[in-house]
């Protein structure tokens, strides 16, 4: 099974086309300078719609993890064991994801 391709929306198209260049963006706010992900059309700290895209710079801490034993989803079969996380970016904002190597 194919993995699923997210469609892309005004809000989330920049980021979608800066992971075909394995790039992962952020967004700041002009306003107050918090750091937010996932993408959104306003700050989640103040509610400014002034928002810039930044690059993560790769570093982030592990909060938790697990290691998928067993495929969570049909697209993931054969792919096992795979470790599953939430981390923090160095940025500020946490997000999941899998850690590889």
């Amino acid at each position: 099974m194919r993995r699923v391709r997210p469609t892309p929306s005004p809000t989330t198209a920049r980021f979608w086309a800066a992971t075909a260049d394995r790039e992962f963006l952020i967004q700041r706010c002009r306003a107050c300078a918090a750091a937010q992900f996932y993408p959104r059309a306003t700050c989640t700290n103040c509610g400014s719609l002034e928002l810039d895209w930044e690059a993560a710079s790769g570093q982030a801490t592990v909060h938790t993890f697990t290691v998928a034993r067993r495929a969570t989803h049909p697209a993931f079969a054969g792919e096992e064991p795979y470790v599953i996380a939430i981390v923090e970016l160095a940025e500020g904002p946490r997000t999941t994801g899998n850690l590889i190597d």
